[in-house]
């Protein structure tokens, strides 16, 4: 198999196997369990077709993920959520998870996809939803949100956070 970039093998042909197996569980419980395919980059960051950084680009895990799905029995299709990826053009880093301070608006929800694989582009976390707080005396608290990343200060998670879905709206691309 040859992958389009330099992704974990190891862990995009077990995702593919546990996809797989999943499927046929439910379908001992119930033989008509079906599924149309993979949902990607819920509330995440990662652009689709225009990350030049390795392991961020959801169109090349999608088309890295199909062979192995297929080749495992389980549907090759996915939706990928793109409401926070309207910036791309920073360097990421694995802290960069929560309230991403460059973060904007991305694709406007579609099925005009830059490769059959993919069904739609969506947005399926709401902007305005908190990631974390960074408030550390906080018990939900996680570093991460406190990182040089991070839009500080932030709440906690799944709260609405205004000034974060201000941010969205000003970085979204296209622009409003």
């Amino acid at each position: 198999m040859t992958f389009l970039i330099d992704t974990p093998v190891q862990n995009i042909e077990a995702t593919a196997a546990l996809l797989a197996e999943l499927l046929n569980n439910a379908k001992v419980i119930y033989p008509e369990a079906s599924v149309r395919g993979v949902a990607t980059d819920v509330s995440n960051y990662n652009g689709l077709g225009n990350q030049p950084q390795v392991g961020y680009d959801e169109l090349v895990y999608a088309q890295n993920l199909a062979p192995l799905l297929t080749s495992a029995g389980y549907p090759a299709h996915f939706i990928v959520d793109q409401g926070r990826s309207g910036v791309q053009n920073y360097t990421r880093v694995g802290t960069d998870w929560c309230n991403n301070k460059y973060a904007g608006f991305g694709p406007r929800p579609s099925t005009n996809t830059p490769d059959p694989l993919i069904d739609a582009i969506v947005w399926v976390k709401p902007g305005g939803q908190g990631d974390g707080t960074s408030d550390p005396s906080s018990p939900r608290y996680d570093a991460s949100c406190s990182s040089d990343a991070s839009h500080v200060p932030a709440p906690e998670a799944g709260t609405w956070f205004q000034a974060y879905f201000e941010q969205l709206l000003v970085n979204a691309n296209p622009p409003f």
